[in-house]
């Protein structure tokens, strides 16, 4: 579902939503499937299914899914190692109750996300001596603007270059201020999840209900161009957690001109999250807090029938929201330069084998808002096969507190125009449909990594201010002959920030960005000059200007009665930006991906074998990037996996 699904999704559905449904019990018949595949970086993995009938009103479904694959960067991160698991039940006594109930397991362990490095020799392939050299280089070239609170009482030396000056100890060598990159990530991941869906016909409308509770525990060390661990080492290494519950009912009815759903909706997660930031000298720290949010939503939406071809939609839903954070505990491992000077001889606790510093304990904050969003549009049909709509609809993105001390983040809000038609021509063989659209943002966020008010490095959400996304959309499927298919969408998108500045103090060195940098003439943490940053007139973050797919699959029948399929597709993307900096490292080049595969089936459909290839030409795409916070040449980025291969056998029962 493209576009804002505010009315019926709420909040976070501001950019569109996807719905995956697994495949539901059935009371027809003992029937399943057992799989297993084998690739590149040692990929191993086995999934399948039994459904069983245990009457004519309750059926069972159980699925599983485990995969053991070694990472594809040269340290053997972007590995996935995970244990699945699901088991559904659905109980039909009658025609005017069902219930529908599944339960869900994943365990998720191995070395984790992984960041390669621009400047390295090897885009996919060394990754830790590359860094480190242009980690030490930079450092070295840069000097440290060292603020004046940090240093010990009746020292100074605001500037520290190649040759340091007090008040680092004697023999200091500026590379010692930033930590070396190691090899020491890992991941280790639970998440458990309990749904259930209760339908009654009530004669005038259906009523569903929908209760569900999951819960999640996370460790985990990632190695970006900072390094971002995980763990709570103020009590004995807890992992971060969330527990959340949430409600829905909805009423609808489809008989008659008029198709209606209406309904409210309940939302509650207490999160407890811990993030330690590692740059040596120049801080080495913790990070603790509680988030709770409670969520609260009444909605509707109707699509009512003035005549056979001509539909009126309208649609409104409240949300009311409140996050509150508690229990802020802040600490510095000596030996630190910021946020505060801290040694082992000034230390006062000792947490997790190190001595460390606390720094001001922040109070509790919390924040709320409410928010209308609302849809309104027209369909007309043209003719059986050819539809034109019109829709005007909004969206949000809830805010919130950021785990650093700052200010709240406002929610993110979206109005989007959307004008197109959907085609089914030459008696159903292509499918052609096009769509002109504009969006535009207020309050858009962005994920960054700054120095908070207190000088603390770390994760934020910011609100960038006003920015637009226009352009239009084509996608076709066309049936060639009798067992063929043709695929093709592109899109041209526009893009831009009308506004976006926020401030940021000169912490050891200048932020690392590209945007125009402006004196404010105040200072910040520390007495550190504070600069206004204006990226504003820029091009949205992830977003290319063209963008699409290509691919053609076919079947080939053989004599046995068994057939052969055989398909390939291309995706592609112009330049874009994979982070808010606008570094030149964060500039993702145009790219095509090509995939290929090959299967054979048996008569029965009993025995499926299928050949793949992914990525076949061994194209570099950049998913997303984090800058050094202080060393402006060290540029961390997420890529995608490089050529792939594998087989895979299924035996359906």
């Amino acid at each position: 579902l493209k576009g804002p699904q505010g009315t019926l999704y709420g909040r976070n559905a501001s950019g569109g939503a996807i719905n995956l449904i697994p495949v539901k019990p059935n009371f027809d018949e003992v029937e399943g499937f057992i799989a297993i595949q084998a690739g590149t970086f040692s990929e191993l993995l086995t999934e399948g299914a039994l459904n069983i009938p245990i009457s004519d009103e309750l059926a069972v479904r159980g699925s599983f899914q485990l995969v053991n694959r070694d990472g594809y960067l040269s340290d053997d991160t972007n590995d996935d190692k995970h244990e699945s698991g699901r088991i559904q039940v659905l109980y039909e006594p009658n025609d005017v109750f069902s219930a529908d109930l599944w339960a869900n397991y994943t365990n998720v362990h191995g070395r984790g996300a992984g960041f390669s490095f621009d400047g390295a020799d090897d885009f996919q392939g060394i990754i830790d001596d590359d860094a480190n050299a242009i980690l030490f280089a930079g450092a070295e070239a840069a000097g440290f603007f060292v603020p004046q609170n940090l240093l010990p009482p009746g020292l100074t030396g605001p500037v520290v270059g190649t040759a340091p000056t007090p008040p680092f100890p004697a023999g200091t060598d500026v590379l010692s201020l930033v930590t070396p990159i190691v090899d020491d990530v890992y991941t280790d991941m639970q998440f458990w999840n309990v749904h259930g869906t209760f339908n009654f016909d009530l004669g005038f409308a259906d009523l569903t209900v929908i209760p569900a509770y999951q819960e999640a525990e996370i460790r985990g060390k990632v190695r970006a161009a900072l390094s971002f661990e995980v763990n709570d080492a103020l009590k004995n290494d807890a992992p971060e957690t969330s527990k959340a519950t949430s409600l829905e009912a909805r009423l609808s009815n489809a008989d008659g001109p008029l198709d209606w759903v209406a309904g409210v909706y309940y939302y509650n997660e207490a999160q407890s999250f811990t993030n330690r930031v590692d740059q040596g000298l120049i801080q080495n720290l913790l990070v603790a807090a509680d988030l709770d949010t409670r969520s609260y939503g009444l909605f509707g939406e109707a699509k009512y029938s003035l005549t056979d071809d001509i539909r009126l939609i309208g649609g409104l839903r409240y949300t009311d929201e409140t996050i509150d954070k508690s229990n802020f505990e802040r600490f510095a491992f000596a030996p630190a330069l910021q946020p505060v000077y801290c040694t082992e001889a000034i230390a006062t606790i000792v947490v997790d084998g190190h001595y460390a510093c606390p720094l001001p304990q922040a109070a509790d904050d919390s924040v709320s808002f409410d928010d209308i969003t609302w849809k309104a549009g027209v369909e007309y049909d043209v003719n059986p096969d050819s539809m034109l709509f019109f829709n005007v609809s909004t969206g949000f993105k809830a805010g919130g507190l950021s785990p650093v001390q700052g200010a709240a983040f406002d929610p993110e809000k979206l109005t989007a125009f959307s004008l197109g038609s959907k085609n089914m021509l030459q008696n159903g063989r292509l499918q052609l449909n096009g769509e002109l659209f504009y969006w535009i943002y207020e309050d858009h966020q962005e994920f960054i990594v700054q120095p908070d008010e207190l000088g603390i490095v770390g994760q934020e959400i910011l609100n960038a201010g006003e920015a637009y996304a226009r352009g239009a959309a084509v996608d076709m499927l066309y049936a060639v002959g009798e067992t063929g298919r043709l695929g093709f969408g592109v899109e041209y998108l526009d893009s831009g920030y009308d506004s976006f500045t926020f401030e940021q103090s000169v912490l050891f060195t200048n932020p690392n960005t590209a945007c125009a940098l402006n004196p404010t003439g105040t200072t910040g943490f520390g007495g550190a000059p504070l600069l206004e940053i204006d990226c504003s007139g820029l091009e949205l973050s992830r977003a290319a200007k063209w963008s699409g797919t290509l691919s053609y699959d076919q079947r080939f029948d053989m004599p046995s009665g068994g057939y052969f399929e055989a398909g390939g597709s291309m995706r592609f993307a112009s330049g874009r930006w994979v982070s808010v900096d606008f570094l030149p490292a964060s500039r993702d080049e145009p790219y095509q991906v090509f995939d290929a595969n090959l299967s054979y089936t048996t008569a029965d459909e009993a025995l499926t074998l299928s050949v793949f290839v992914r990525n076949l030409t061994d194209q570099v795409v950049k998913n997303y990037g984090i800058p050094h916070s202080q060393v402006q040449d060290l540029y961390g980025v997420s890529v995608n996996p490089p050529r792939t291969y594998g087989a895979r056998l299924t035996y359906n029962f």
